[in-house]
């Protein structure tokens, strides 16, 4: 697995909002020619690495608007035992969410899942996993016909995470197209609603050299570029 992040220079002008109709994939394909692209995770299987090289004249929440034409710096890789979890990019993070808390270090469930296959309300077709009956506790709606896909993903009252036009891989295995991240938090006693719909579009006809999955230590300018 590889992460990289696409940064636009910020001496560059922001480009026009796209029209509804106009086809996203071959919107970004285009607009990526003009980021640079910097590398974050890296995992051979065996070590997950971190880069953790930040410009040092930069806050760590704000690093990423920097000029990269400017700024660009050699990898700094930090590495730690692979798991399982950690080779779960977007869109899958929410499709295939981390079930593990619910058991302690030697296996000893924590929480019983209750299982309610046919719920009344959520994503249709779906089986309705939940810790408990309390309306705190994280609730999944697990689709059995699509690879155990998590459609919709309540952690909490007020943050949800819904997975929409799902898609089955040259592999068999389903993925979400579109994510929508609904959250609602309290600000200055009024009730503020948040609703992100991101998209994902993944390409099964690419060769990747090995190489991309070993940390390298300087990333030179021209992989940054491209």
């Amino acid at each position: 697995m590889r992460t990289e992040y696409g940064i636009a220079d910020p001496s560059d002008a922001d480009p026009p909002t796209p029209p509804e109709n106009t086809d996203r994939a071959a919107w970004w394909k285009e607009r990526i020619k003009h980021l640079w692209f910097c590398p974050m995770e890296v995992c051979d299987g065996k070590l997950f690495y971190g880069n953790t090289a930040r410009p040092t004249h930069t806050q760590e929440a704000s690093w990423y608007i920097v000029a990269p034409r400017t700024n660009a710096r050699k990898a700094e890789w930090k590495s730690k035992p692979a798991k399982p979890e950690y080779a779960r990019p977007v869109p899958l993070v929410f499709a295939y969410p981390d079930l593990s808390h619910l058991l302690s270090g030697n296996g000893r469930i924590l929480s019983e899942m209750q299982v309610d296959p046919h719920p009344t309300e959520g994503p249709a077709e779906t089986v309705l996993l939940k810790t408990d009956a309390s309306t705190e506790a994280p609730r999944y709606w697990i689709d059995p016909n699509r690879s155990f896909l998590a459609m919709r993903t309540e952690e909490r009252p007020g943050n949800v995470f819904v997975l929409e036009e799902p898609r089955k891989s040259p592999q068999g295995i389903w993925y979400p197209t579109v994510t929508r991240m609904i959250s609602e938090y309290e600000n200055d006693g009024q009730r503020i609603t948040l609703d992100y719909t991101g998209y994902s579009y993944l390409d099964f006809n690419v060769e990747f050299p090995e190489n991309l999955f070993r940390p390298i230590e300087i990333e030179h300018i021209e992989r940054l570029v491209r």
